[in-house]
C-alpha cells in the first residue's frame, strides 16, 4: 500500500455522505457480517491481498474463528433493544427529550460504543485497536460539522509489542524491513485495514441506530427515539411492547403530566411559522409576540421603579442564558428555567431547540420575563390592597 492510499482511507465522510449511507445502506459492513461467511469477513477485515499471504500460516485460524464470533455476536443485536438499553442507561435519559428524541452527549456515544459495535469484536484480533479507535471517534464526532468530512488523518497505531498474535506472526518490523521488506508492508497494510474496519463498522451501526442532524451552527448531532414499556404487561422486546413517546419510563407521573400540558408538536409548528413569518416581515411578528405576552407596563395602573429594575434584571439575566449555550456542548440540554410555573415546559424547549436561532431565544425569553414580573407585580398589589 502507498502513502496515497494510505491517506485516502482516513480522509473522513462528509455529513451529506452519512446522511445518504443512512437512507441507502449501501456497502453497510453491517450487512456484509450477516451474509458473508467468516472466511470472507477475514479478507475483508485485513485486506485481500494480505490474507492470501496470510491464510498459509497457522495463525490464518485465529482470524478466522474471531469472524465466526462476529457474526455470533452480531446476529443478537436487535434494534429495539438497544434503544431500550439506550433509554434505560445512557445519561441522556435524564433529560427530558425534545421531539421524543433523547440528544447524545460524549459520555452517551462512549457507553454506545463500547456497547454496541465494539462489544463484536473479539479481542484476539481487535483488542489493542478498541481504546483507540475509540478515543479518535469521540474527539471528531463532536467537532464534526456538515461543511468538513469527519476526519482528514489516520490515528494513531497499537505499538508493536501489543499487536495480537495473528499480525505479529510474520515478525517484527525491524527484522523484516532488513530481510522481507515486502512482508514488511504486508504487515503494515494488516494493521491499517483492521483499523480502518474498526471506524467504518462503528460508523455504520452510528448511520444504523442514531439520528443524524445538522443544528443552526453547523454542527452534527445524534440522538435516539425515547422510549416506554407498555403498562398491560407486552413484551419489551417487540414493536408491540415498546413505544416511542416524549417521556421516557424514569419520569415520574407528576412530571410527566406537566409534560402532557404543553403540545410539543403544536408548538414546534407554530414556532416554524412564526419564523417563515419573521423572514417575510420581522415587524408583524414582534408585534404578534408583544400582544400575546401580556399587558405591557405602561398600561399597569401602578408602575414602580422596582418592576421596572425587576424586569431590567430579569432581562440581563435571560440574555446572559442564552449566551451561555454552547452550539454543540454537553450542557446544551441541561439549560432551563429556574422558575417552576405555567411558562416553564415552553421556555425549556426553547432553550434546547438546536433549529431555533439564539436571537429568538432572547426575544421570548424576555418576554416570558416580562411576564412573570408584572404577574408578580399585580399579586403584591393584591395582597397589599
Amino acid at each position: 500500500m502507498d502513502g496515497e492510499d494510505y491517506l485516502a482511507k482516513f480522509r473522513g465522510p462528509t455529513f451529506n455522505a452519512l446522511i445518504e449511507f443512512a437512507a441507502m445502506k449501501k456497502h453497510s459492513l453491517i450487512r456484509e457480517v450477516e451474509v458473508r461467511s467468516p472466511t470472507e469477513l477475514s479478507a475483508i477485515v485485513v485486506g485481500v491481498s494480505v490474507y492470501e499471504v496470510l491464510r498459509e500460516m497457522p495463525e490464518c485460524n485465529i482470524l478466522v474463528h474471531a469472524m465466526e464470533r462476529v457474526k455470533r455476536k452480531q446476529s443478537r443485536l436487535e434494534k429495539n433493544k438497544i434503544f431500550l438499553w439506550m433509554d434505560e442507561n445512557l445519561p441522556s435519559k435524564g433529560v427530558p427529550p425534545l421531539m421524543n428524541q433523547h440528544y447524545m452527549r460524549k459520555a452517551d456515544m462512549r457507553l454506545f460504543l463500547a456497547r454496541c459495535p465494539m462489544s463484536v469484536l473479539p479481542n484476539s484480533v481487535f483488542k489493542p485497536f478498541i481504546p483507540i479507535v475509540k478515543n479518535f471517534l469521540l474527539a471528531h464526532l463532536y467537532k464534526f460539522r456538515r461543511n468538513r468530512m469527519l476526519y482528514r488523518g489516520p490515528p494513531d497505531f497499537p505499538p508493536e509489542d501489543q499487536l495480537p498474535r495473528v499480525i505479529n506472526a510474520f515478525g517484527t518490523v525491524e527484522y523484516l524491513e532488513n530481510n522481507y521488506p515486502h512482508l514488511a508492508r504486508v504487515k503494515q497494510e494488516m494493521i491499517v485495514n483492521i483499523t480502518h474496519f474498526i471506524i467504518t463498522y462503528c460508523l455504520d451501526w452510528i448511520c444504523e441506530v442514531l439520528t443524524l442532524r445538522s443544528d443552526v451552527y453547523g454542527f452534527v448531532t445524534y440522538s435516539y427515539p425515547a422510549f416506554e414499556m407498555l403498562d398491560d404487561g407486552g413484551n419489551p422486546w417487540s414493536q408491540e411492547g415498546a413505544h416511542f413517546l416524549r417521556s421516557g419510563p424514569e419520569y415520574p407521573r407528576k412530571r410527566r403530566a406537566e409534560l402532557e400540558r404543553f403540545d410539543y408538536n403544536d408548538n414546534y409548528r407554530h414556532k416554524r411559522a412564526r419564523k417563515e413569518r419573521t423572514t417575510a416581515d420581522p415587524q408583524n411578528v414582534n408585534a404578534e409576540e408583544l400582544e400575546t405576552a401580556g399587558p405591557s407596563t405602561s398600561k399597569s395602573s401602578t408602575p414602580t421603579n422596582q418592576l421596572a429594575s425587576l424586569i431590567e434584571a430579569e432581562q440581563q439575566s435571560a440574555s446572559s442564558l442564552v449566551g451561555e449555550i454552547s452550539p454543540c456542548g454537553d450542557d446544551a440540554l441541561l439549560k432551563g428555567s429556574a422558575v417552576q410555573d405555567d411558562w416553564t415546559d415552553m421556555l425549556d424547549m426553547v432553550l434546547t431547540d438546536p433549529d431555533l436561532p439564539s436571537q429568538y431565544k432572547t426575544m421570548i425569553q424576555r418576554l416570558v420575563a416580562t411576564n412573570r414580573d408584572l404577574k408578580n407585580a399585580i399579586s403584591q398589589m393584591k395582597s397589599e390592597a
